[in-house]
């Protein structure tokens, strides 16, 4: 099991010239794990790429409506008007796993906050969690 602290991500999105919506997701961890880039395509094709923790992986990014998602964990506890998510799913390849991660906005305590619904499954095995985002403010440039 990884737990970690603090994790503050720098996100940039970006529109190409054809439509296309980049994200790049830069990670840093207050525990002294090592930092990664993540660079997703909202395109559902598949990439591929070597992660620092997690090894060989190949990953795919889209908007999703909720009856398209891969399970009811993922689907549910939006904020109600919520049609549609950022859906970003990866297979370990070194490990035989495949994470889900579904992103919307969701009522905390009764703040909109940016959440991510995030499904594990390895084999029989299954885990679920929540990560909930705290905002900071705009990048520096």
């Amino acid at each position: 099991m990884l737990t970690a602290g603090t994790i503050t991500l720098r996100i940039k999105q970006e529109v190409d010239d054809e439509g296309l919506t980049h994200l790049t997701i830069d990670s840093k961890s207050g525990t002294g794990l090592p930092g990664s880039t993540e660079r997703r395509l909202f395109n559902n094709e598949t990439r591929q790429g070597n992660h620092p923790l997690f090894g060989k992986i190949t990953g795919r990014t889209r908007c999703a409506a909720l009856d398209d998602l891969p399970s009811d964990w993922l689907a549910t506890g939006w904020e109600d008007d919520t049609s549609r998510v950022i859906l970003m799913a990866t297979e370990h390849l070194d490990i035989g796993a495949v994470t889900y991660k579904a992103g919307a906005l969701e009522l905390i305590d009764g703040d909109r906050r940016y959440v991510r619904h995030v499904e594990v499954q390895k084999g029989e095995e299954q885990l679920k969690t929540k990560i909930i985002y705290d905002y900071l403010g705009p990048l520096d440039h």
